[in-house]
């Protein structure tokens, strides 16, 4: 992640939105029932707005409704998604 990308992206939403950026994210996620992803968000909007600043490149990753077995798994991954509605949390 680059920060001032970040910053920038941050900046937009919230003048958007007219709120902070975590309200905004928080009220998209309900929106899309808990299916928002920072990740992609970010990526998303580097690549359309800072095309010659960013390079796209495969990582490996896991989807996991269990973050103990994804940390111990001898597979690499550089990262684990384990969202809300994998975990069975409630909702809200």
């Amino acid at each position: 992640f680059q920060q001032a990308i970040l910053k920038q992206l941050m900046s937009e939403v919230e003048s958007s939105w007219q709120c902070p950026f975590w309200k905004a994210f928080a009220a998209a996620a309900q929106q899309l029932n808990g299916r928002a992803s920072e990740y992609e968000l970010y990526g998303a909007y580097a690549r359309s707005r800072f095309a010659s600043q960013v390079t796209v490149r495969p990582l490996p990753f896991a989807v996991v409704a269990d973050i103990e077995a994804a940390i111990n798994r001898t597979k690499p991954c550089i990262f684990a998604v384990a969202h809300s509605h994998l975990r069975g949390l409630p909702a809200k």
